[in-house]
This record gives structure tokens, sequence and C-alpha cells, in this order.
């Protein structure tokens, strides 16, 4: 993570920052964040593919990237004090209507973020951004560890997680009661399994 700025941020002055820098918005402070590995990236790749086939399939809402901020609060002047950007992040219709203009930073909580830890995050860190979210709206948290090979799962009603390892499946709930796949299928480079999962999520 590099330094951080204190300004007062509105929506301008985070889009100018350009599409290739990845940032946060926390108390009015400025966070850029560097830069992921590979691996990483790969893994996010492989749940966004899973991810956005159940929710195009079922006509549910849009699942968005890591380079996509919501702001979650603003300040007492109208500038942005609270805004985030998860690796993965899923809004339904009800939240984002089909027919809203997406030529803006979103004023809400998506209803399921994904993070993935980096080799350099710590837990406490970490448990504390699951923490960040679910107290500002946001419904499911599923935070990948690549190293460990495993997920854990947050709900407000249950902080401390559920911890699915390489042989669990990760299932959705609420909006997204249905989704189930494999996290061998995440964090694997196994072809025939993961095209048998996207095969699972095509079908109703």
């Amino acid at each position: 993570m590099a330094d951080q700025v204190k300004t007062r941020i509105t929506d301008d002055d985070l889009l100018a920052l350009g599409k290739h820098v990845k940032t946060w918005v926390r108390n009015g402070e400025l966070i850029i964040l560097s830069p992921n590995k590979a691996e990483h990236g790969t893994h996010n790749a492989i749940l966004i593919w899973f991810l956005s086939t159940f929710v195009r399939v079922r006509d549910l809402g849009r699942v968005f990237t890591e380079m996509t901020a919501f702001n979650l609060e603003v300040d007492s002047e109208g500038g942005i004090k609270d805004s985030v950007a998860p690796d993965i992040s899923f809004v339904s219709y009800k939240q984002l209507p089909r027919d809203a203009s997406l030529d803006l930073i979103p004023r809400l909580a998506p209803e399921l973020v994904v993070e993935n830890m980096s080799p350099n995050d710590s837990m406490p860190d970490t448990l504390d951004k699951v923490n960040y979210y679910l107290d500002h709206g946001v419904l499911f948290v599923w935070l990948l560890n690549s190293r460990r090979r495993e997920i854990r799962a947050f709900t407000n009603s249950n902080r401390k997680g559920v911890v699915l390892a390489i042989k669990d499946e990760l299932k959705g709930e609420g909006i997204l009661e249905g989704f189930a796949v494999p996290v061998r299928a995440i964090f694997e480079e196994d072809n025939e399994l993961q095209v048998e999962t996207l095969r699972r999520l095509m079908s109703r």
C-alpha cells in the first residue's frame, strides 16, 4: 500500500486518477493500492467467470471487476468519505436497475464483495476490511486466500466466517442462492472440472 494523502475527495477527483489506478477512500483519506501478482489475478478471473455465468443466466444483476469503485458514504460537504474498490462485486438489478446509467461511481453497497488476500496482507487488517464492508451494508463477503487454497465466507450474522477448504464448495445465499462452485475449481488448473462447473452454473 502506498502513501496516504489527506484531502477532500469528489467523484471527479477519484476518476481523474485514471483507469489503471485502484483506490479506496477511508474517512476522507485517499489510499492508492499496489498491483498484485499473476496468481491473484487468475483466481479472481476464474471466480468472475463462474459468478458472471450464474448471474447472467438468471438475469440477477451485474458483476464488477476490481477497478469499479463504490461510494459508501459522503462527508458533510458532499465529498467522498468512504469508497471501496473490491476485487469482485455483485450488485442486483433491484439496487442498480438495468436501465440505470453506469457513467458514475454508484452510491451503494454491493450485495456481495470478494477480496483476495495478497501475500503481504495480515489477517487482522484483512478481517478489519471484512467488518468494514459488513458495517457499510454489504450482505456477503468472500475472502480468498490463494496461499492456503481456502475461502472464508462472512455475513453480518457470522462475522467469524465459515472456512472452506479445497475439498469444499463455495455456495451463495440470498439472491445468489443456488450458486455452488468447488473451491478446487477456483484454485487449481483443472480444465475439466472448471468446464463441468460452468455447465452446471448455466443450467437453471
